[in-house]
């Protein structure tokens, strides 16, 4: 037997060895060594040999295995008995009890073996654990030093498995049957260990006093506290465990890096990483593994906040960040531009940190999406003074330039890579020429139409697409012609289509068509053959032809997609036929075609050009289907909120910002721009708030100077500049801020009336160098002009001269507007005269600005020549016209003309909107001419007015403040009633208040009336509860 098993041995060491050689070659791999083609080769002959050796080794011994067993059979060797199979061995015991019973016989158990017995038992069989093991002490003969390593090792296995009634029972029984007495602290720290790992708190805590009581120093030993952690962490208490470490650091006592470690371990297990890092409050020293897993934590969960704060933690505790905890960082870093993931990798290559070449690449591949060239840059140039940039490297930082639309670079990158001597795949060949294209390299497409000719038809189609999308219509056909005579046997449907779409894609319909009638000669026309025509023909405004096109397609039998489709509805949104638009959206119905992202956005879109609003809401309804989903992509989100902040769609806008937080939409720093936007339209200031914290704070995004100015704007609309003024001096140093944000800073002051702090800020402007321009004075001037400081106002119209800014009609406008205010209507018409004189048309604006001065100061005769010059100048009246026209007709007494100005503008679908401010006028006119029957009529049928944004807060409070003079006070109650409940029905929109004037003379009304004890407090309370002042004085008697 001897010699079958040498021979044994030589069967398995070939395996052994080339496992050996396998693993050795994986480490080369990992580490980044290239093996050339031929040494694969070389190694794989190889292989293949030491196959056959080893094959053949089995075989030969085998056969001597064999010859050897006859041999010792003949020499009467017993043999196995019969029946019996080789490989057969004892069968397991059923039970974890048996077996260990079974294994016992054996002899004394000790050491690992008895904790590994141990464990089995007490998870399985907890009742029999003490009779079994200590019985098992009895039988056997163990010197006294090993039984009470034994007894000792069977407490732990209990504390552990939170057995404390075990832990007991194994001490008694160990005293009374063995005579092993356990040292009193073992055993206080045996119950503390037990009663902690299965969560009896109230019991953990008792142990503790009793250990008090009996201390000399009335402490807890730091033993104790620490067995009592490590239970806690086991069942879960992790606030018990945090009380315990502040126990300890109470007590002067330093905590185990381990003890942290498995605080934040345990803490993620129970999903409650964040929480239990916040209830620390920094007050607990966090070691490097800790850091680790609360910045993987951060990663996970895409918070940049928690991420920045566990970082400056441990930078303010003097923890050095471990090479994981860098690398934690740069994968959720990596995911913004903002320069944060720069300074970590090269804090990370100052520690002498070498990251491999696969988060190398993960890092490239992520700045694509981030569009984090910096980063991809500084990554790649690391690789290069490693002498590691391979091939798929510098196809992932080429993907990354491409991503940012900088082809050019992407370029460069092809020129490198051909001076190491790399060789492109075809992959990389096709995606370089669509680059060269794009970069406008016609050298580099010339280059590589020389090393793609010839071979597989994609090179042609590269070519040809390539020529297509630089233009180069010539060159396109003549790459195709080259294909026909070189080799006629890959042209195929596709060839030819791609040529049309080159020709199509230029407006080149004429040599499309002639292509495809020398198609028809050889090929089939196929549906994209058909779409491209169609496409072609949509795109010259020929959409009779698509149609035609769309006809020939289906008397064919090829059956019409969302593609073809998409093409008609494209043509005729570019002719602003919205009618023929809604019948191609009936024909996708009818053939049961789903609206995609093309359909949404090119509806959005048109939505925009209509020139007649109506038509415009009526293309928005499309909004309304069920089958259109605007959260599949950011650009049909995008194209929506554009389309919905354009027409003021307040429905639709509420809509799409609730859906947005559970969509699968992805916000770039342009969409939020937008989403503050529309929180601002909706009035909800609080919601702008919580996009601007998700952007900068959770995901890390730095604000462009378009979305800091939404945000600034918004505040401002709010009045709220001091808020807005604090955000900017925030941002100042990080964000350009253009001339538009200063415009919208002044103009915020302008509003509060303080000309002042205006002033302030246009020479922080000169300091800071910003350009100045005709925004910039003309905001300035209309700060001061509102203030009625025309003489300031007019300085500023002269220094604006001398800094080369022409003013405009806004700026004529807010000088008008100053006069205007101060009564000075001659002054006014001087300055609207001089305007025109400069060549300026007077627009609606203007004329609004002198309409408005003249009925403020009852000049109804100058109104009247304004309205007749209006009208003569073809000016559109806005809505704003509509308000000064009812109250100058309130003014005059005549309440007919006041409602005859508000009804024709509803029957006028192309005249201006009538809003809640046209709401509120009515209603005040009907209140100034005593009629409060038609006030209230009025005010119920405005309810009723298709996309009406009211009644507001304003016509509230012109009902209530009116109604009690004219005899209706029961009625002006019920309606503040209603206030409070309609006015701020919507979520997340900021409260809209009833004037306190109006308020204060509700009241006054009703202690006249005797009924303020009846009606007062409960109204007071309905107030404060919908958020209204109520002035205690109010309801003195």
């Amino acid at each position: 037997m001897m010699c079958s098993q040498h021979l044994m041995t030589i069967i398995t060491m070939p395996a052994f060895m080339h496992a050996a050689a396998f693993e050795a070659a994986t480490v080369d791999n990992s580490q980044g060594l290239k093996q050339a083609p031929d040494t694969v080769v070389e190694e794989a002959g190889i292989t293949i040999t030491s196959v056959g050796v080893e094959i053949a080794c089995f075989c030969v011994a085998f056969a001597m295995i064999r010859f050897l067993s006859k041999a010792h059979s003949s020499k009467g060797t017993p043999m196995r008995q019969a029946g019996k199979k080789l490989c057969e061995t004892t069968p397991e015991p059923a039970t974890t009890l048996q077996a260990w019973r079974s294994h016992k016989r054996t002899g004394p158990i000790r050491g690992q073996e008895l904790q590994h017995w141990a464990d089995r038992v007490i998870a399985t069989e907890p009742k029999a654990f003490v009779e079994e093991f200590i019985g098992h002490f009895v039988e056997t003969s163990l010197p006294d030093d090993a039984l009470r390593d034994g007894v000792s090792t069977l407490m732990d296995v209990a504390e552990k498995a939170g057995q404390a009634e075990i832990v007991e029972a194994v001490m008694e029984a160990a005293k009374e049957r063995l005579g092993v007495v356990v040292d009193q602290g073992h055993a206080h720290r045996s119950r503390l260990s037990a009663h902690a790992t299965c969560g009896s708190e109230h019991r953990v805590e008792e142990l503790l006093r009793q250990e008090r009581e009996q201390a000399a120093d009335g402490t807890v030993a730091v033993s104790s506290l620490a067995v009592v952690v490590r239970g806690y962490l086991k069942a879960g208490k992790i606030q018990g465990a945090i009380s315990q470490l502040r126990e300890m650091v109470r007590l002067g006592h330093k905590i185990p890096p381990r003890a942290m470690s498995e605080l934040f371990a345990a803490a993620a297990k129970a999903g409650i990483v964040k929480e239990t890092y916040t209830s620390l409050g920094g007050q607990l020293q966090v070691p490097e593994d800790a850091v680790v897993a609360l910045l993987d934590f951060a990663f996970q969960s895409e918070d940049f906040a928690f991420a920045r704060d566990v970082e400056q933690l441990a930078k303010d505790q003097g923890t050095a960040l471990k090479q994981e905890a860098f690398e934690a960082m740069l994968k959720l870093y990596v995911k913004v531009d903002d320069g944060k993931a720069i300074e970590i990798f090269q804090r990370m290559l100052s520690a002498e940190f070498v990251p491999c070449e696969g988060l190398c690449r993960y890092l490239m591949a992520r700045c694509a999406d981030s569009q984090n060239v910096r980063l991809a840059e500084s990554v790649a140039e690391h690789l290069r003074g490693r002498q590691e940039m391979s091939l798929a490297c510098y196809k992932t930082l080429m993907k990354v330039y491409a991503f940012n639309g900088r082809y050019a670079k992407a370029c460069e990158l092809y020129d490198e890579i051909k001076q190491h001597g790399l060789e492109p795949d075809a992959v990389m060949y096709g995606s370089v020429v669509k680059f060269a294209a794009k970069a406008g390299r016609t050298d580099l497409v010339h280059e590589l139409a020389e090393k793609l000719e010839g071979g597989c038809i994609r090179n042609y189609m590269w070519l040809i697409r390539s020529a297509g999308q630089e233009g180069d219509v010539e060159r396109a056909v003549r790459t195709f012609r080259q294909l026909q005579s070189t080799q006629p046997e890959l042209v195929d449907v596709m060839a030819y289509n791609v040529t049309i779409d080159a020709c199509a894609s230029n407006n080149n319909m004429a040599l499309a068509q002639q292509l495809l009638e020398e198609m028809r000669q050889v090929y089939p026309m196929n549906k994209f053959t058909y779409n491209t025509m169609m496409k072609g023909h949509c795109a010259v405004g020929d959409l009779d032809s698509a149609r035609r096109s769309l006809q020939e397609m289906e008397e064919s039998g090829i059956t019409p997609d969302v593609a073809s489709f998409s093409c008609l509805l494209s043509g005729a949104a570019k002719q602003l036929d919205y009618k023929e638009t809604l019948r191609i959206i009936a024909e996708f119905d009818r053939r049961k075609l789903p609206l995609d992202s093309y359909v949404v956005s090119t509806m959005m879109q048109l939505s925009r050009k209509l020139p007649d609003a109506r038509d415009a809401y009526k293309v928005l309804s499309i909004l309304d289907r069920p089958d259109v989903h605007i959260f599949e992509d950011e650009v049909v989100f995008n194209t929506v909120l554009d389309a919905c902040i354009y027409r003021r769609d307040y429905k639709r806008l509420s809509r799409a910002i609730d859906g947005y937080p559970s969509s699968k939409v992805r916000a770039s720093v342009r969409t939020y721009g937008l989403l503050i936007k529309c929180c601002a339209i909706l009035r909800r200031t609080q919601g702008c708030w919580n996009f601007w914290d998700e952007m900068v704070d959770r995901r890390g995004i730095i604000p462009n100077d378009v979305t800091l100015g939404c945000m600034i704007d918004a505040l401002v609309e709010a009045k709220r500049v001091e808020d807005a003024l604090a955000l900017f001096r925030d941002w100042k140093t990080k964000v350009t801020c253009d001339t538009i944000i200063y415009s919208t800073l002044i103009k915020g002051f302008a509003s509060i009336g303080d000309a002042d702090r205006a002033m302030a800020l246009f020479q922080d402007m000169r300091t800071d160098g910003v350009q100045l321009n005709h925004i910039v004075f003309t905001a300035l001037i209309n700060a001061h002009a509102k203030n009625g400081l025309m003489k300031r106002a007019e300085q500023l119209m002269e220094e604006m001269e001398k800094e080369g800014c022409k003013p405009n009609a806004i700026t004529y406008s807010s000088m008008i507007r100053g006069h205007c205010v101060r009564g000075d209507l001659s002054s006014a018409l001087q300055v609207f005269q001089q305007m025109v004189d400069c060549g300026f048309r007077a627009d609606a604006v203007i004329f609004n600005t002198l309409l408005d001065g003249c009925v403020q100061h009852r000049n109804f005769e100058l109104a009247d020549e304004l309205l007749l010059k209006m009208k003569n100048a073809k000016v559109a009246p806005s809505n704003f016209t509509l308000s000064i026209l009812v109250k100058m007709w309130s003014k005059r007494g005549d309440l007919d003309k006041a409602f005859e100005v508000v009804r024709s503008a509803l029957k006028d679908s192309t005249g201006p909107k009538v809003d809640a401010q046209v709401g509120a006028c009515i209603v005040g006119a009907c209140i100034h001419n005593r009629a409060p029957e038609r006030a209230l009529e009025i005010f119920e049928e405005m309810k009723t007015w298709p996309s009406f944004d009211g009644p507001d807060n304003n016509t509230y409070s012109a009902l209530i403040s009116g109604l009690p003079r004219l005899g209706y006070l029961r009625k002006a109650v019920e309606l503040t009633d209603e206030a409070c409940v309609r006015l701020n029905t919507n979520p997340g929109q900021d409260k809209r208040l009833l004037a306190p004037n109006a308020l204060a003379q509700l009241f006054r009304a009703l202690r006249n009336e005797r009924l303020l004890q009846e009606l007062g407090p409960r109204l007071a309370a309905k107030l404060r509860k919908a958020g209204m002042g109520v002035d205690d004085k109010w309801l003195a008697q």
